[in-house]
């Protein structure tokens, strides 16, 4: 961005998206495939270790969707717009997961609360997803640093 140009930005951006979805595609295989042994290492409690592995099953899959808002929220915030990640996440954390956490326990239990994290994901995803491809993020072009490095000396000049 602080090099005007903004092509790049999308370049990078799918690079980055490919990057975590292999990485979160591969961790959702393994937690779910292994989730069972993953937790019995941490507890030999049978109750336990079922309770965990059916957490890993439903948080698991959904780490893709994870990986991508976390990437594009990057994205944003390396453009200049870290108001926007921050609004995301208090939407996605406080007034999507809790409320759903409440909602969702009271007829699954336990499983209901686990299933308010994908929720939130989900619905922070798609409004950062939204956001990005509105392109408003485009219009912070950053000076560049030349301009930004002579602004700053005149700013001490005027200050003395």
């Amino acid at each position: 961005m602080g090099a005007r140009m903004v092509d790049r930005v999308g370049r990078g951006f799918r690079v980055g998206l490919l990057m975590s979805l292999c990485i979160s595609g591969a961790t959702s295989i393994a937690v779910i495939a292994f989730g069972h042994g993953m937790v019995s290492l941490f507890n030999s409690d049978p109750q336990v270790v079922a309770a965990g592995a059916r957490y890993l099953m439903v948080v698991g899959s959904f780490y893709t969707v994870f990986g991508t808002m976390f990437v594009v929220n990057g994205v944003l915030r390396g453009a200049g717009e870290a108001v926007v990640p921050l609004l995301n996440t208090i939407l996605a954390l406080w007034m999507i997961r809790i409320p759903c956490a409440l909602w969702f326990s009271s007829f699954a239990g336990e499983t209901g609360v686990w299933w308010s994290i994908p929720t939130g994901w989900i619905v922070g995803c798609a409004f950062a997803l939204i956001y990005y491809a509105g392109g408003r993020w485009k219009r912070r072009i950053m000076p560049h640093p030349e301009a930004a490095l002579e602004e700053e000396l005149e700013c001490q000049w005027v200050e003395k």
